[in-house]
């Protein structure tokens, strides 16, 4: 069964899938980000383990900022389209 193009202004099964891949593959560098933060953190010299390790800083959080207003604005183009 071949998929159809969703009408304009909707969206169908196979667009939430792309959009939700999407979301997925893109997720990834927030992720990255979280991850140098702890890397950078932990491997100070001098530096003891503490819960405060695992808050985000700045940069990882506009990270995530950035990656949420871009799903939106995708999300919005295949709604659109």
């Amino acid at each position: 069964m071949k998929n159809k193009a969703s009408k304009k202004f909707s969206l169908n099964y196979t667009d939430y899938k792309k959009i939700a891949k999407d979301a997925v593959i893109f997720l990834s560098v927030p992720i990255l980000f979280f991850l140098f933060q702890i890397h950078t953190t932990a491997t100070a010299a001098g530096h003891t383990a503490s819960v405060n390790d695992f808050i985000p800083n700045a940069s990882t959080i506009v990270a995530i900022e950035v990656w949420a207003v871009s799903q939106a604005i995708n999300t919005i183009k295949k709604y659109i389209a």
